[in-house]
């Protein structure tokens, strides 16, 4: 069943955001809008590779969804719904509930999200603690437990504080604290960003197998077009705030539809790879965001002079695949 957008949610779906827009700024001289009109909904244990360049809006999405944005943002309009509760609707402290056991998440910066005068196997099981009513020894032994599913006691790091762990232990570390309480959802903000390719890799399995035990719904951050074949089962790219293109993993990635998403695969490593052999260069696709008509078309080898007419609606096609485009669609 694909992800559905309607007014009506599927039985099936954990997670629905429904024209979601939030800003930056004063409320008086708002800077910029960082999410305009977002829609898109999550099954259980499915997994959603959110892609697009710095500044596409996707951390904001992530913060917005567990209402833990700056003080500077705010969400203007939309809903976003949970398990059934709005949480756009909630008081923090319902809020707090939600987070752990219903929705973990990743920050992109392990470091600033660890506790630095803790050590690593309290880390977890503080949080263990902090969500159930299971006794000390129950939760240091299931902390133990999650440290050697993330594969992290090979490395006797039980006793490590945040500064004497490597930036890809630190990174399985938090994953094991955002996996104690077995939550529905778990946002991963660009996890593999500052690892190596062999990290990389094992971070994605732990990922894989973690949802496969715990039946876990996973929204995957990234810029790296790599991350969109090894977890995802559907691919949201964002531009300048909107989503422009969505679609199955596999039929994305043999058949893009939006110019923007074609360079993005293009500009991936595999494929500066396959440049360099053939004496190639990468696409390079300079310019502006444009604050009238199409976003992208100041940047887009294909423009028509629609583009800068008018703003293309997302358009619902067959196959359950949408796309932002004056290509597509009236």
């Amino acid at each position: 069943m694909p992800m559905s957008c309607s007014a009506t949610a599927e039985a099936d779906d954990l997670l629905q955001v429904e024209n979601l827009t939030v800003e930056y700024g004063p409320t008086a001289f708002p800077t910029r809008r960082a999410l305009q009109g977002v829609s898109f909904s999550l099954r259980k244990n499915q997994c959603a590779t959110i892609l697009g360049e710095s500044g596409s809006g996707k951390t904001t999405l992530a913060r917005t969804i567990v209402q833990l944005l700056p003080s500077a943002g705010r969400v203007i309009e939309g809903t976003i719904v949970f398990g059934g509760q709005n949480l756009t609707a909630l008081s923090e402290r319902r809020l707090q509930a939600i987070r752990g056991p219903g929705i973990a998440m990743m920050f992109q910066e392990p470091a600033l999200a660890l506790n630095p005068v803790m050590q690593a196997l309290d880390q977890v099981y503080e949080v263990i603690r902090a969500h159930s009513d299971c006794d000390r020894d129950v939760a240091r032994r299931r902390a133990r437990e999650l440290l050697d599913e993330v594969h992290l006691n090979e490395y006797k790091v039980e006793l490590a504080y945040p500064h004497q762990m490597s930036g890809g232990q630190r990174q399985r570390l938090l994953l094991a604290m955002s996996l104690a309480c077995k939550p529905s959802l778990l946002i991963a903000d660009e996890p593999t960003s500052a690892v190596d390719d062999n990290l990389k890799g094992q971070i994605r399995l732990v990922l894989k197998q973690a949802r496969e035990r715990y039946g876990l719904s996973i929204l995957w951050i990234t810029h790296d077009p790599q991350d969109v074949t090894n977890l995802a089962d559907r691919v949201l790219i964002f531009y300048a705030g909107q989503l422009v293109e969505d679609a199955p993993a596999g039929d994305l990635v043999a058949r893009p539809l939006h110019p923007y998403t074609r360079l993005l695969l293009a500009a991936a490593p595999q494929a500066a790879d396959v440049a360099k052999l053939h004496g190639k260069r990468l696409p390079v696709f300079s310019g502006p965001v444009a604050h009238f008509g199409c976003a992208f078309a100041p940047r887009c080898p294909e423009r028509l002079p629609a583009c800068s007419e008018r703003q293309p609606r997302l358009v619902h096609l067959p196959d359950s695949r949408r796309v932002r485009c004056v290509r597509y669609g009236d």
